[in-house]
């Protein structure tokens, strides 16, 4: 079960759906929350989610922000992270400035 942020979880639920119009608007409020020391792995979830939604609506600005999101927080990991390896990726794709 993925417990934590309340609106993460709703927006994770509509991701999955494939409903990211609805996704996007829950999952900005979970990385907006400001609860990521109680939750990391959920607001890190949330930020990778919310950039392929962004991404999947076309914003390629509002994605590279998100993804931007999870390398801040898990982009030097040691051991390195799956997520933050998948976020590069779609940094170096996306060709996302900064």
């Amino acid at each position: 079960a993925w417990v934590g942020i309340p609106d993460a979880e709703v927006g994770h639920v509509y991701f999955l759906a494939g409903r990211v119009d609805e996704a996007v608007p829950y999952l900005e409020r979970g990385v907006a929350n400001c609860n990521v020391l109680r939750w990391p792995f959920e607001h890190v979830r949330a930020a990778w989610e919310l950039g392929q939604a962004r991404e999947a609506k076309g914003d390629k600005t509002g994605a590279c922000t998100a993804y931007k999101v999870v390398l801040g927080r898990w982009g030097n990991a040691k051991p390195r992270s799956v997520t933050a390896d998948k976020a590069k990726a779609r940094v170096k794709a996306l060709a996302c400035e900064g």
